[in-house]
């Protein structure tokens, strides 16, 4: 069943649900004082940081492949 929506209004809620992913982003990389993803992912990676920093990069990287989904639907 398809429900028919203002384009407005689709762009408006995809807008939002990428605000939540950013704050989502910004919560994980605040939480290891980072300022930048990759640096976060790296780090992990590489083990210079706790092990429960891996379950944070996984989900980090969960929402930001979620995020360029959605951000591939305004184009």
């Amino acid at each position: 069943m398809t429900i028919p929506i203002d384009k407005t209004i689709a762009k408006d809620l995809i807008h939002h649900r990428i605000q939540e992913l950013d704050a989502i982003i910004k919560e994980i990389l605040d939480k290891w004082d980072y300022n930048n993803i990759d640096d976060f992912i790296q780090d992990t990676k590489q083990g210079k940081l706790a092990e429960d920093s891996i379950d944070d990069a996984l989900e980090l990287q969960n929402v930001i492949d979620k995020r360029e989904e959605i951000a591939a639907i305004l184009e």
